[in-house]
């Protein structure tokens, strides 16, 4: 069988170093985009953890591969695929389920938003506020995994991203055991955090290959276009306004816009930059399928290594999405 025809890829080759990586990627080039990819890592080995992050995978294992392991991933494999047909084919209508309805809500909450920035109106903080009690009290009923099923089923794009990032920050804020309040606040930031968007050409946020120099300038403006956004109409309280212009901002000083350290980042802007990625990692994209829960906490846990991220607010989420 040709790689072009595969439904799910294992791979078991070795890539600690960038040159290993590089192979491997390369190895992999003649794979359809989306296809599930399960990387099998030597146990402890970050390097090779952070390399199957950033070439795509969907799940990672430790060597040597052991059967439920691999067990559970064609299974997963086989579901998305029988999901993907069942959208496509459209053969009965979305079923009226408190998340479908939730996610429908914040969908145009989000659309409104969009088309807000882009016109230079005032945002509607009704429809905003109305979806973040829908969305909140959804996952509370139905949970994370089946709303973020539903999520990748129906959306695409920077609407997918903002939508799962505001289930993923609704998740952990209740598994910490938040209040109501700041439950649907740790909402609000999920789904305000991307708005800046709005104003970054299509063509570089769905790019599926790398960035230049020159593009990546221009995407790391959206921070403080959506703040600047928000700011100028008001009825958004500065501590979401922090996590939407902070949201990149990493605690070494490596993050943008402005290269923050950790004493100058607050709480609720380091739970949104962990969720944020996590949200990356788990969403569905033309080019790359979703990595597996425990796949993308591994990555987080390489980041808190490296000094990025807060281990405590890693492991918090880490219980919430993974029980």
């Amino acid at each position: 069988m040709q790689l072009a025809d595969a439904v799910a890829v294992v791979v078991d080759l070795p890539m600690a170093t960038v040159p290993e990586a590089r192979k491997v990627r390369a190895a992999l080039s003649g794979l359809r985009p989306g296809v599930p990819m399960l990387f099998v890592v030597d146990k402890g080995q970050r390097a090779e953890v952070v390399h199957a992050g950033a070439i795509g995978a969907s799940a990672i294992a430790n060597r040597p591969l052991a059967k439920p392991d691999l067990t559970k991933f064609l299974d997963q494999a086989r579901k998305r695929q029988s999901l993907r047909r069942s959208a496509s084919a459209q053969s009965r209508p979305a079923q009226q389920s408190e998340s479908a309805i939730s996610i429908r809500s914040a969908a145009a909450s989000l659309d409104g938003l969009f088309k807000a920035v882009t016109a230079g109106d005032a945002p509607d903080h009704v429809k905003v506020y109305a979806a973040c009690d829908e969305v909140a009290t959804a996952i509370s009923h139905d949970g994370l995994a089946p709303w973020l099923d539903t999520v990748r089923s129906h959306h695409q794009g920077t609407m997918q991203h903002c939508i799962i990032v505001a289930g993923v920050l609704t998740r952990f804020a209740q598994a910490a055991g938040m209040s109501e309040a700041d439950v649907r606040m740790m909402t609000r930031v999920g789904l305000l955090h991307d708005v800046g968007k709005a104003v970054i050409p299509t063509a570089l946020l769905d790019k599926p290959g790398k960035l230049t120099d020159e593009e990546f300038a221009v995407i790391k403006t959206h921070p403080y276009q959506g703040f600047k956004f928000l700011a100028k109409h008001g009825g958004v309280p500065q501590d979401t306004l922090a996590a939407v212009v902070g949201h990149h901002e990493y605690l070494d000083g490596s993050g943008y816009p402005y290269a923050l350290t950790a004493r100058a980042i607050d709480a609720q802007v380091r739970i949104a930059t962990v969720c944020d990625i996590y949200g990356a990692l788990v969403e569905r994209r033309a080019y790359k399928a979703e990595m597996q829960p425990a796949a993308a906490i591994a990555i987080l846990e390489g980041m808190v290594e490296a000094g990025k991220l807060e281990g405590a607010l890693v492991r918090l989420l880490a219980r919430a999405v993974l029980g």
